[in-house]
């Protein structure tokens, strides 16, 4: 850390440009297109900025995927079915998006071969079951559902069939495909 505060500022600011720009990238030509000198073109800095902080293509892409990922769910407070139907919702939405779909795509294809995008995509499965998992012991204390469900299996069985709909088929998710996948769960 430098003892200038104006100088941080600086790093700072090129750092969020740059970050911004391998977004747009990733989002409009996947990861394939993550490479220093597009993005110190599309950031508008040198490339030895991008080589300074990013020494490699896969830095790029891990950034890139760790300041994109999150729970893929997030804690509510109404009941769980209409919770559960809200996030999955959402989920749809969101895993509808080119950005998404390279997400999956990569995670997918790369795990395997580097233990960096596995631990990213270990790190939001784990993120997704804390917050699945606070949301059925709500549940089981609202009396809403009659006993603890393995969270594991829950996220399992109401994302995976939203990834495969949208991320594989490329099909729209209907709120009935929605409500089919919340009774296998709720009413079981």
């Amino acid at each position: 850390m430098t003892e200038h505060p104006a100088v941080d500022a600086r790093i700072t600011r090129t750092r969020q440009v740059v970050i911004e720009a391998m977004h747009r990238i990733f989002e409009e030509e996947g990861a394939s297109g993550l490479t220093h000198q597009r993005v110190a073109l599309k950031a508008g800095v040198g490339r030895a900025t991008i080589y300074r902080h990013w020494p490699t293509t896969l830095d790029l892409l891990v950034d890139t995927l760790r300041d994109i990922d999150q729970s893929m769910m997030q804690p509510g407070d109404e009941p769980f079915d209409e919770w559960l139907r809200n996030q999955l919702a959402h989920a749809a939405v969101e895993l509808a998006l080119p950005t998404s779909r390279q997400f999956i795509a990569l995670m997918i294809a790369e795990a395997d071969n580097h233990t960096v995008i596995a631990d990213l995509g270990a790190e939001l499965i784990e993120r997704t079951y804390r917050v699945m998992e606070g949301m059925i012991d709500q549940a089981v204390d609202r009396r809403e559902l009659d006993q603890k469900l393995d969270e594991t299996d829950v996220v399992a069985k109401t994302l995976g069939p939203i990834i495969y709909r949208t991320a594989m088929q490329r099909l729209d998710v209907t709120p009935g495909f929605i409500d089919e996948i919340v009774e296998s769960v709720v009413r079981r």
